[in-house]
């Protein structure tokens, strides 16, 4: 054979069959880009949502355990009678035992070989009279400044002393002031 029979032949043959062979290069082409882009994205997008329903999953336990132990809590509440409110009121110190509270802060501070810079209390009324038993618990904030605590030990042990010791007073904020190497302790007590 000629090779002009033989393209003309090749390109007969091309027309003819120019729809199929049209569609067989397409689908090579989609299969292709399915196989080195596609499937392996698809596989990521899959994974992403698994781990993310197990996180979903993992946070409803969480939630629904935590809603278990407030409704426990909101029953033990519920089932306070009136004497075991009254005996947690006299564990309370009185409005008019405030001042003792700050020179017990202040002894223990001192105790701890602490240097006491200033102690502010606040709010407090002009009227400092006697409350009854049973009266209306109030807080009270009290911002200490110290120095002394040289060292990270110590700062966890006096931490620790100072939880174990004045289980009345509450820490809020503790921070430290590296300009002139003292604490600020933000504490809150309570007293009826």
């Amino acid at each position: 054979m000629k090779p002009s029979v033989v393209k003309r032949k090749i390109i007969v043959g091309f027309t003819k069959y120019f729809v199929y062979i049209s569609i067989g290069v397409v689908l090579a082409v989609l299969g292709t880009g399915y196989v080195l882009f596609i499937k392996d994205t698809l596989a990521d997008i899959n994974e992403i949502g698994v781990s993310d329903l197990e996180g979903k999953e993992q946070l409803l336990i969480d939630r629904s355990e935590t809603l278990t132990r407030l409704k426990k809590l909101e029953k033990r509440y519920a089932d306070l009678t009136y004497d075991d409110v009254r005996s947690m009121q006299t564990l309370l110190p009185r409005q008019d035992q405030i001042p003792s509270i700050v020179i017990e802060l202040k002894s223990f501070l001192l105790k701890n070989g602490l240097d006491v810079k200033s102690i502010d209390v606040g709010p407090l009324t002009a009227n400092i009279a006697p409350a009854t038993a049973g009266g209306a618990i109030q807080q009270m904030n009290i911002i200490v400044v110290v120095g002394g605590l040289s060292t990270y030990a110590n700062v966890k042990q006096f931490l620790d002393e100072m939880t174990s010791q004045l289980p009345l007073m509450e820490l809020r904020t503790f921070s430290y002031n590296p300009a002139s190497s003292d604490y600020t302790l933000n504490l809150t007590t309570y007293y009826q």
